[in-house]
């Protein structure tokens, strides 16, 4: 049982306060009831709430329609509007909430899981092993490196096609700070665009958007992008990555390990490796470079950071530097 409202618009020259309000669902049966609150002034508009609800309680998409019936309305080609609204089903999830996609079915139909959907014509697939397309990314997935990532499918699709799969609902509470956090990989000469946004009670808000090549190469550590959903609090959300296809083929984007979680005092971390890169002359003695962030809410400047490669001994180091402030990075080479 979900309340109906419409807001109405006054486009006459004369003020107007009787007047019938309609409403269908789904080209059902019509909900008419009276408007008889304050006279809604010539370019003015005015809110009405039926006392009628609607039955949305299946999972799926509705479209409400709206019109106003008034007696000798001199053009009625602007007395209606619609609104799509859907039921997701499920129950919202609590944080802390992470998917790695790693039980993700992979292949090209588009059917995911654990509450993910795509939403549209165009899907976002599960994938693992590297993408289909040459010059594309990456080569295996952010968590391990041979499990399981999201990634649009360039191949076959026409520039600014939109693909968009859509995150469960997740509760925030209503005190903390919270944060949405992703990896990205974004390799490709013809690379598009990501986009990130946040639903509340119908709403979309962008929160995030990178363009552009992000990888020198599939083999490249994915990125992090971690972003404040605080203003958020106390509300029912779900998340929208939206994958814009480039002018060509060369345009797969991989989303992997998204997170939702109450963001600690003090949290510095690793978010990518920036040196060395693949190359045909790497060398018995290479300077390994990488990209620390605060994820907390107070400043850093003394902490180990480490680094093994192919699972060997860890090399640490302190990081004594410039102090790195909430929501920034610094570069941090080994000697």
């Amino acid at each position: 049982a979900e309340t109906v409202s419409v807001e109405i618009m006054n486009p006459g020259t004369a003020a107007q306060s009787t007047f019938d309000v309609v409403y269908t669902v789904n080209g059902g049966a019509p909900v008419t009831e009276a408007y008889t609150g304050a006279a809604i002034p010539s370019g003015g508009t005015g809110t009405f709430t039926f006392a009628t609800t609607a039955d949305l309680s299946s999972v799926g998409a509705y479209v409400i329609e709206a019109y106003t019936i008034l007696a000798g309305d001199a053009n009625n080609t602007n007395d209606t509007t619609t609104r799509t609204v859907e039921n997701l089903g499920g129950t919202p999830l609590s944080i802390p909430y992470s998917e790695n996609f790693d039980f993700f079915i992979t292949g090209t139909s588009g059917i995911l899981s654990n509450g993910w959907t795509n939403v549209g014509p165009f899907s976002w697939f599960a994938d693992d092993n590297g993408t289909p397309s040459t010059g594309t990314g990456p080569s295996g997935d952010n968590t391990s490196g041979l499990g399981v990532y999201l990634f649009t499918e360039a191949t076959g699709r026409d520039g600014g096609d939109v693909m968009i799969v859509r995150s469960p609902c997740i509760d925030l509470p209503a005190v903390g700070p919270h944060r949405l956090s992703y990896f990205y990989h974004m390799i490709g000469g013809d690379m598009g665009s990501l986009e990130v946004f946040v639903n509340v009670a119908g709403v979309l808000t962008r929160i995030d958007s990178i363009g552009g090549e992000q990888q020198t190469s599939g083999t490249e550590a994915g990125r992090e992008s971690v972003l404040d959903i605080s203003a958020y609090n106390g509300q029912t959300v779900f998340f929208e990555f939206r994958g814009t296809i480039g002018p060509d083929f060369e345009s797969d984007i991989a989303i992997d390990d998204v997170s939702v979680f109450e963001a600690a005092c003090a949290d510095v971390g690793a978010s990518s490796v920036t040196a060395p890169a693949t190359s045909c002359s790497l060398s018995i003695a290479d300077t390994i470079t990488a990209v620390i962030e605060n994820f907390g809410l107070t400043a850093q400047d003394t902490f180990n950071v480490s680094y093994t490669v192919n699972g060997g001994t860890a090399v640490t180091e302190t990081y004594t530097g410039p102090a790195i402030m909430p929501g920034m990075s610094a570069s941090f080479s080994f000697a």
